[in-house]
C-alpha cells in the first residue's frame, strides 16, 4: 500500500502547478488536486532537450457516487464497443486502495 503522503484528457501540465505530490517513480506521479481528486502523471519525453517539462494525464481518483465510494481508472485507447478511453481499476469505499490500485496499474495507461 502506497503511502498518501508520500479530469481533465491528455493535458499539457507545468510542474508548477502541481497542487502536492504524493508519490513519484520515475516519469510518473501522483499529484493531490486541492478539490479532493487525484491525478495520475506521465512525462512526456517526446519533447525538444531544453524545453519545459510537459505531463499527460493517464488516470486518477475520484468519488464515483453519493455512497461515497471512489473509483479509480487509467486511459486505455478508445474501444469503440462502449466508446470510452478509461478503465476503471478499482470501485470501492476506501480511498487507500483506490490510490493502491490507481499505483499498482500505472503502466497499464495509455
Amino acid at each position: 500500500m502506497i503511502d498518501p503522503k508520500a479530469y481533465i484528457k491528455a493535458m499539457q501540465h507545468q510542474p508548477q502547478q502541481f497542487d502536492e505530490i504524493i508519490c513519484v517513480a520515475g516519469d510518473i506521479q501522483i499529484e493531490r488536486v486541492n478539490n479532493g481528486t487525484y491525478t495520475l502523471w506521465r512525462e512526456n519525453t517526446l519533447l525538444t532537450p531544453g524545453t519545459a517539462r510537459r505531463w499527460e494525464y493517464i488516470g486518477g481518483v475520484d468519488r464515483a457516487d453519493i455512497r461515497g465510494n471512489f473509483e479509480a481508472s487509467i486511459t486505455k485507447p478508445l474501444d469503440t464497443s462502449d466508446d470510452s478511453d478509461i478503465r476503471v481499476v478499482y470501485l470501492g469505499p476506501n480511498l487507500d486502495d483506490a490510490l493502491e490500485a490507481l499505483w499498482q496499474h500505472r503502466h497499464e495507461a495509455y
